[in-house]
């Protein structure tokens, strides 16, 4: 059921090759990179949709309530963090997107990394279940929209991102689509993740291969991941790593004792 769940999101033929170690899935990796630049994300359970955690609910009424969070958590965050956006501009607003989602808000935004490896620790972080690491190309994504074959600038795209932080939840055909987002490099975990986004619109709360040619994914039996950890531990690709913040580095050494 989980690799029918899988090729639903990416039907082509290719995707779905089993990982069990690192050469294997770097080979595999750089096989895909010869078509150009690409994104990466880990899923620890292969039964997770691309749908960012804003869209996740069937019902409307809790798709509001969650993006409604993100004005609530800004009120109560300005003044608790050092450093924050100032203004009442719709880049500011992005800006506040991003360090919501940092903290667990839900909103539009689905974080991926243009690092194979530790869109591969995601994938093993967590040991129940099999996990999935997808396989994106921005531009093809972008290619299927308006946008073209390109990546939306925070700055310069302004315009067309407003469109994005205005919606509601509600479904709409004829809406925005999801498309491919440069971060604003506004924090430390960003820029160790190599973070990049996709941005989701009206039309579709998933992201499918029906919506992105070449979407595909890789699939992490659920007995490799202790493996695959100890792996990515040689390349120094681990909770220290990933996450900057220091309780995350107080965690990790504690794990070494």
């Amino acid at each position: 059921m989980t690799r029918q769940h899988l090729s639903a999101i990416c039907p082509d033929a290719s995707a779905g090759k089993d990982v069990r170690s690192l050469s294997d899935f770097f080979a595999i990796i750089k096989s895909c990179q010869r078509s150009g630049n690409l994104w990466f994300r880990g899923n620890s359970d292969s039964g997770w949709t691309l749908t960012p955690g804003a869209l996740r609910s069937d019902k409307l009424a809790k798709r509001q309530k969650a993006l409604s969070i993100l004005d609530e958590f800004r009120v109560i965050a300005q003044p608790k963090l050092s450093a924050h956006p100032t203004g009442d501009t719709d880049s500011v607003t992005l800006e506040w997107m991003q360090i919501a989602a940092h903290y667990g808000i839900p909103t539009r935004l689905l974080d991926w990394t243009e690092n194979s490896g530790i869109s591969l620790y995601f994938a093993c972080a967590h040991a129940d279940g099999d996990g999935a690491v997808f396989i994106l190309d921005p531009l093809n994504l972008n290619g299927t929209s308006s946008i073209g074959r390109r990546v939306l600038n925070p700055v310069s795209d302004l315009q067309i991102i407003k469109k994005y932080v205005a919606l509601n939840g509600r479904i709409d055909r004829r809406g925005p689509e999801t498309v491919a987002l440069q971060p604003i490099q506004n924090n430390e975990r960003i820029r160790a993740q190599h973070g990049r986004f996709t941005i989701h619109g009206s039309r579709h709360r998933h992201l499918d291969q029906r919506q992105c040619p070449g979407l595909s994914y890789l699939f992490i039996p659920r007995d490799a991941k202790f493996d695959l950890l100890r792996e990515l531990e040689t390349i120094s690709i681990n909770e220290m790593h990933v996450f900057p913040e220091l309780e995350h580095t107080a965690n990790y050494l504690k794990s070494q004792l």
